[in-house]
């Protein structure tokens, strides 16, 4: 405590270092936020992105958080959280007293806010609270966009904005090869025989955008004035998708391998990052923000790699890109000047031997459009 000499008596007063967070109305909790200071090796994908930052609101499992500041990373996005608890997950798991009822309470005060997406990464549908799920919905109708991953025991009111429906009877599991279904901007460009195969669970589509083992794994749809995209790729232990979705299971943005726990790919390159540049498309397809130039067909000759651009350049751009090997090491890389009008651009590549990853990102005054 503070001790005084003599006459001195100034009243003594301790100024915390930051602001105290406020509380939840309706909880005792604070919201959580997260922090930039820890980062992982990555690929900038799309950031910085030339459609502007994309303001999101991820709504997350305790357990697998991370996955949301790791696609941040990786995508130019301004993002708020909504963690919901699950057992050994990090905070706010630290409270006891944290419970579904304080995530739906934060939830409810971040949904009065505008936001362009609204990213579910694997929460059960009946986490959340009747009045919040009115709310997204309208969000949604109203021209948000819903990425919505692993959607399971959902509300009839929630189902009805998620392309992607829960069969009646069948729940059994597939797994296999990723596959293209119909062209879409959310799939263009992503090398799909580069990923593990995928586990494809309980969902139906009459249209799907991707599918795996004759399953529907992704589906997207307008939903009024807002676009909407679910992934079926099992994002959860087998063992816990068994017992009919457990109400706090442990699941994410990212696919669990359909091996089970510990099992090996047989690849030594970060494959991940291919679903986080998928995530990242899914984003920004719902939001609405794809841009207009694309990179379109890609065709492979011997050495010489033809990349068209749809449509043609409307201004001076770059294609910069990178040859890395199958241990994720850099063989190459290089930028190319476009020109506006030019509708194609032809990358010479050196000899190499076994998988080579080759990596494209069309340029914009410095920031991504595809």
């Amino acid at each position: 405590r503070p001790l005084a000499c003599g006459d001195e008596k100034d009243a003594y007063v301790f100024r915390p270092v930051k602001a105290k967070l406020p509380t939840v109305e309706g909880s005792t909790v604070k919201q959580v936020r997260f922090t930039n200071d820890f980062v992982t090796p990555h690929v900038k994908w799309a950031k910085p992105f030339a459609g502007g930052t994309i303001r999101v609101l991820g709504i997350m499992n305790a357990f697998t958080a991370r996955e949301l500041l790791e696609l941040a990373e990786r995508l130019d996005m301004d993002c708020e959280a909504v963690i919901f608890p699950s057992p050994h997950g990090v905070m706010p798991d630290y409270s006891p007293n944290y419970t579904e009822k304080d995530a739906n309470n934060v939830m409810a005060e971040l949904l009065k806010k505008d936001y362009d997406v609204i990213l579910v990464g694997g929460v059960n549908g009946r986490c959340f609270s009747a009045g919040n799920i009115k709310t997204i919905g309208q969000k949604v109708r109203d021209g948000a966009g819903l990425v919505h991953v692993f959607p399971t025991c959902l509300t009839n009111e929630l189902a009805e904005i998620i392309p992607l429906k829960s069969p009646r009877k069948s729940k059994a599991a597939a797994a296999g090869e990723w596959q293209v279904a119909q062209a879409h901007p959310v799939t263009a460009g992503i090398p799909f025989d580069a990923l593990p195969p995928a586990g494809a669970f309980m969902f139906e589509c009459a249209s799907p955008i991707l599918t795996a083992g004759g399953r529907p794994l992704a589906a997207a749809a307008q939903i009024e004035k807002g676009r909407s995209i679910a992934f079926g790729y099992a994002v959860a232990f087998q063992e816990l998708i068994d017992k009919d979705h457990m109400r706090n299971f442990k699941a994410g943005l990212t696919p669990t391998h359909p091996g089970g726990r510990g099992a090996e790919t047989g690849l030594m390159y970060p494959y991940w990052e291919y679903h986080y540049a998928l995530l990242a498309k899914a984003v920004i397809w719902a939001a609405g923000k794809t841009p207009v130039t694309q990179i379109g067909a890609i065709e492979l000759k011997e050495q010489r790699c033809n990349v068209s651009i749809m449509p043609p350049c409307s201004r001076n751009m770059n294609l910069e890109w990178e040859l890395k090997d199958n241990e994720w090491s850099s063989i190459t890389n290089g930028t190319l000047g476009l020109e506006a009008n030019q509708s194609a651009a032809e990358i010479s590549l050196p000899k190499h031997n076994g998988t080579a990853l080759l990596h494209l990102r069309l340029m914009d005054d410095g920031k991504v459009t595809d």
